[in-house]
């Protein structure tokens, strides 16, 4: 069953009901996700109209939302 993304604390997103994420909210993040060959596999609208970009790498289990 599906279940909406939403905010758990301040940098803490859980994504799809299942998932901890961490929100990168600094000015270079699209840098270190390009760094860490991340690539954006989703975006999700989260209940309070902000909109997060999730980008993962799973060879390397690494997975962060920037806000767009």
């Amino acid at each position: 069953m599906y279940k909406e993304s939403r905010i758990l604390y301040k940098n803490t997103l859980l994504y799809c009901g299942v998932t901890l994420v961490n929100i990168d909210r600094s000015f270079d993040a699209l840098y270190w996700c390009n760094r860490k060959k991340m690539q954006k596999t989703d975006t999700v609208k989260l209940q309070s109209g902000e909109m997060m970009d999730i980008y993962r790498n799973d060879a390397r289990q690494l997975i962060c939302a920037i806000p767009v």
